[in-house]
């Protein structure tokens, strides 16, 4: 009798733990299957362009020498108006005291980036007239727009691509985060600023 009472007791535990196993599975989300998306860092896209000052300005030069945000604006958002690059503008001195350096980058001819008030700018706002084009900065980081769309006009002839504003963060390697077959642009601008600010970067 004792032993029918402890087989019982054995296969009533041995259900209860089944179920409760079943129940994690079923119910408790794994983490396996969330998906992710690899990035890995690798050499920043070098490119050269002419600046504010009509300088002609290499990314490369500063490779391996600052930590560089890299910031992508439109023409239809430019220097003048765009609040990323009024802020870095305002706080750059901060920036440069952590060993930080700003360049910008936008589809603005280079009569129009010397036109809209870019001369207090204390770091360079260069023009990629070539925008859209297979070696054009935009394109080798992947900001170039595509018009895929009736609301996306395209681009008129003679003139540069949209371009699709982002901040990137290079590292005084040189390297910046990769995703897919194009840099990982930061996903917000304003927290960018301040990692940089604080020495998180």
């Amino acid at each position: 009798m004792k032993f029918k009472m402890r087989e019982n007791v054995l296969v009533i535990a041995a259900a209860v733990i089944t179920g409760l196993c079943w129940w994690r599975m079923t119910v408790t989300p794994s983490s396996k299957s969330v998906p992710t998306k690899i990035t890995q860092q690798s050499p920043a896209p070098a490119f050269e362009l002419y600046d504010q000052q009509s300088r002609r300005v290499s990314l490369e030069a500063y490779l391996h020498r600052h930590k560089i945000m890299l910031v992508f604006f439109d023409q239809s958002d430019g220097p003048d108006t765009n609040k990323t690059l009024l802020r870095l503008r305002d706080i750059y001195p901060a920036l440069k005291k952590n060993g930080v350096m700003a360049i910008a980058v936008g589809n603005l001819l280079p009569q129009q980036v010397r036109e809209r008030s870019t001369s207090n700018f204390p770091f360079p706002i260069l023009a990629d007239i070539t925008a859209g084009q297979t070696n054009s900065a935009s394109s080798l980081w992947g900001r170039t727009l595509k018009a895929t769309g009736a609301n996306q006009p395209l681009t008129p002839p003679g003139q540069p691509a949209a371009i699709e504003p982002a901040s990137f963060f290079i590292d005084r390697a040189g390297l910046v985060e990769w995703e897919g077959q194009y840099p990982r642009p930061a996903y917000d601008s304003d927290s960018l600023i301040n990692q940089l600010l604080t020495g998180k970067l």
